[in-house]
């Protein structure tokens, strides 16, 4: 896009290009941040890269992406919740950067937009709720959300959304089975769900990461859990 040093396309190719062929098209001025299906990529494109890619036999495919393409579907329908709203007209929202967006390009659009997540080029934000729609014509913007509420968890329901009491009334209750749940930690051994139940693997690990783990628990609640 014109007065931009890079601007952001999906490229597809004919066919995914090796550690060495994603080298060989940065020096091209073609950047690769993300896979999608389809052997295609988000990706930066420089103006040298849009030159070079009619010469480039492995691209099948450069695809502007429109704004309308970075909003979820509750901001393009105009579903703004209750709980979306902060104080006056401004909207809670979620925006997604490509990764190769640098702090310091996203706090000029968004000011006061906060990170969300680290491993992600997510940012958090208060905005107008008039002007949502247009965060989406910036060129490094991905994608962009109404924030939602954290999930709450309540496993105690769970045995009635997957139907352990209609199995168990047939007369199928598990007994003799055993099962291996290899996740990020351990389960926590004195919930009383597991009782008399319940053996860790490797509890002689000396690795820092060796720790309880709610989600490890919360897995193993569903699977075997008595409650």
């Amino acid at each position: 896009k014109d007065g931009l040093e890079r601007s952001h396309a999906i490229v597809q190719f004919k066919n995914n290009p090796s550690e060495e062929g994603k080298e060989a098209l940065k020096s091209q001025g073609i950047a690769l941040l993300e896979y999608l299906p389809e052997k295609s990529w988000f990706t930066a494109v420089s103006a040298a890269g849009l030159e070079n890619a009619a010469s480039i036999s492995n691209i099948y495919a450069i695809t502007e992406i429109l704004p309308e393409d970075k909003l979820s579907e509750a901001v393009r329908q105009d579903r703004i919740y209750t709980y979306v709203f902060k104080e006056g007209d401004l909207a809670d929202l979620y925006v997604l950067f490509f990764k190769d967006a640098a702090e310091e390009e996203i706090l000029k659009i968004m000011p006061k937009a906060t990170r969300e997540a680290e491993h992600l080029n997510l940012w958090r934000v208060s905005w107008p709720k008039t002007a949502v729609k247009n965060l989406a014509d910036e060129d490094i913007v991905q994608w962009v959300d109404f924030y939602y509420p954290p999930p709450v968890r309540h496993n105690d329901g769970s045995r009635a959304v997957i139907n352990v009491e209609s199995v168990q009334n047939l007369g199928i209750k598990g007994s003799g089975v055993t099962i291996a749940e290899w996740d990020g930690g351990w389960i926590e051994a004195t919930h009383q769900d597991f009782q008399g139940r319940l053996i860790i693997g490797d509890a002689g690990c000396s690795e820092p990461d060796c720790r309880t783990d709610p989600h490890a628990t919360h897995v193993g609640g569903t699977a075997v859990g008595s409650g």
